[in-house]
């Protein structure tokens, strides 16, 4: 009966011990949850935010209250906390609470596993710190639960946070970039995070760089060397205000000149425009530029920043050196050299008329043409060698003597005439040389063949092109023009000129009647045309072949015979059979 009755005394006393530690907890000013929720079982719980009014960004205490309520020990407590939008979780926080309990962050919240609660600690409390960043001021009505442990559950328990607002500020780009170089233009971008306005100053910038905090740009080049401690500072009136410090190395690499050598690969031409630019790094801007040593060509010259300009007008090799200094005194120098060379020219020759009459009068057409600008000005000399003489040295070699026929003609306008009147009866050979000027290469032509016979000719002749109609793509044509003088009459002497599609196949020498010639067909299909003239000799006049046409086809391909399936293998067998017993027949 006795022990019957000791629950009750025993429950009661525990309940006066419980109340008792409640009472001395408020005593000593611990802030309790307000509000406490029991759903089944004898596990309660409540939740409080202490203070329960913050500043945003501030930190708050949240508080998560379990209480026993009964005499037996409460097991397995889980529960899961998903935090507010701008809520988060701040470090510090103890992982372990409430008799073995865990507190694991999770994306979002946290997850609470594993406390429990006996008579002698019927009480206690989950606390972490917490933060919500809010520009506008918010009342958060939050809510957890379940609550469940082994000895019952509670469904939801809740509290109000109110946050006023505002987010302090917060640099978020990186660090200025470092090293950074002398005279080098710098461009860094200042991002910030933060309720608005965020007012940034920058300070212990380099010299040469300024901050915009318009723009929110660090701009200039650094004009002293050295090492720099920059400072960003962001405020907007909540706290706390950001800082970042980078720590800046202002380099001045040597000043040296980075234009290569050669200036200009090819010769420049006299009498025409050039420029070049000398670019220098390094240093501190600007840079003088200037001669150290040769001479440029003459009509160029060298301006400070660094550029050559100008026509030269004087052909040669001309080697130099370019010396740069900056404000620093320091200076730097590379050589070069650069080449002027005469124009190239050629010349354009006619001769007429070819074959000419004895006593009539040949006229020599030349031109001599620039490869770049106008005609060129000076003298051409021709020599025209009949039989037992030549032209000279490098025209033609041999014993002969060098002819005594020489003339020679100023050039106007690049063209000039000489006129034969007392050319024998022969094969002559006329060679032609401009000597060159101040801005001009010399040039040569010839020889070129020139007859002069009695005074009639022999009837024109028949050149005919003899040549396959087709051809493989890239294969070789071999073809022959044939000059015919007609019944009677002497074999044609000379050569033929081919043309072959855009291809100049030359001058071809006739042997008895024919000139052979090969060229490779185009490498795509199409149609070209073949043509070919005759110059005459000393019987002859000229005379030209009709144009002959190629078809070009694409190369062939080898074919697979193809393959007979069985019923086609089976027949051939037996028409191969019937054929032999045919003949056997037959016999």
């Amino acid at each position: 009966m006795h022990a019957r009755h000791s629950f009750p005394v025993l429950r009661s006393t525990a309940r006066a011990l419980a109340g008792a530690v409640l009472a001395t907890t408020l005593a000593a000013g611990v802030p309790m949850p307000s509000a406490e929720a029991q759903t089944s079982g004898d596990l309660a719980a409540g939740l409080a935010f202490q203070p329960s009014q913050v500043a945003s960004g501030k930190p708050t205490q949240m508080r998560v209250r379990l209480r026993n309520t009964n005499d037996g020990t409460v097991g397995a407590i889980r529960y899961d906390v998903v935090f507010a939008p701008g809520m988060r979780m701040l470090p510090g926080f103890d992982p372990f609470q409430c008799n073995g309990g865990t507190v694991t962050p999770v994306d979002g919240g946290y997850a609470f596993r594993g406390g429990f609660l006996d008579f002698d600690r019927n009480t206690c409390e989950v606390a972490v710190d917490v933060a919500v960043d809010t520009d506008k001021t918010v009342e958060i009505d939050f809510r957890i639960g379940p609550i469940q442990s082994r000895n019952g559950d509670v469904g939801q328990v809740n509290a109000t946070l109110t946050v006023t607002g505002g987010i302090a500020p917060k640099i978020t780009s990186p660090q200025l970039a470092s090293p950074m170089l002398l005279g080098v233009p710098v461009v860094h971008s200042v991002t910030v995070t933060g309720t608005a306005p965020v007012v940034v100053t920058a300070a212990g910038l380099p010299p040469g760089l300024t901050y915009d905090d318009a723009t929110r740009h660090i701009t200039g080049a650094p004009t002293v060397a050295g090492l720099y401690a920059v400072t960003l500072r962001a405020t907007n009136g909540f706290f706390p205000a950001d800082a970042q410090v980078s720590n800046v190395e202002v380099r001045n690499p040597p000043l040296t000149i980075v234009t290569p050598a050669p200036l200009a690969p090819d010769p420049l031409l006299a009498g025409f425009p050039a420029s070049f630019d000398i670019v220098a790094t390094g240093g501190l801007k600007p840079y003088r530029f200037e001669l150290a040593g040769g001479d440029l060509p003459p009509g160029l010259a060298l301006s400070d920043g660094g550029r050559i300009a100008g026509t030269p007008t004087l052909p040669g090799t001309y080697p130099f050196t370019v010396r740069v200094r900056d404000t620093l005194a320091q200076q730097d120098q590379r050589a070069y050299e650069l080449t002027v060379a005469r124009i190239p020219t050629a010349i354009r020759f006619s001769l007429a008329p070819n074959p000419a009459v004895a006593g009539q009068v040949v006229v020599l057409g030349l031109q001599v043409e620039p490869s770049i600008g106008p005609p060129p000005p000076g003298t051409i000399e021709a020599w025209a060698a009949g039989p037992g003489t030549r032209c000279p040295a490098p025209f033609e070699q041999g014993s002969e003597p060098v002819t005594p026929n020489t003339r020679s003609a100023a050039l106007a306008g690049g063209v000039a005439q000489i006129a034969y009147t007392d050319l024998g009866i022969g094969r002559f050979r006329i060679c032609a040389a401009y000597g060159g000027g101040p801005l001009h290469q010399p040039a040569t032509i010839g020889p070129v063949d020139l007859f002069v016979i009695k005074g009639i000719l022999l009837p024109t002749p028949k050149v005919a092109l003899d040549l396959p109609m087709q051809a493989q793509a890239g294969a070789w044509v071999a073809g022959a023009v044939r000059v015919d003088g007609g019944a009677g009459g002497r074999a044609p002497g000379g050569h033929v000129r081919v043309r072959a599609g855009n291809q100049d196949l030359g001058e071809i020498a006739i042997v008895d009647g024919a000139a052979g010639f090969a060229f490779a067909a185009p490498p795509t299909p199409g149609t070209f045309a073949v043509t070919a003239s005759y110059g005459g000799d000393a019987g002859y006049g000229p005379a030209s072949a009709d144009p002959a046409y190629v078809a070009v086809v694409k190369a062939a391909v080898a074919q697979a015979i193809p393959a007979l399936s069985d019923f086609g293998l089976a027949a051939l067998a037996l028409a191969l059979a019937v054929a032999a017993f045919v003949r056997r027949r037959r016999r």
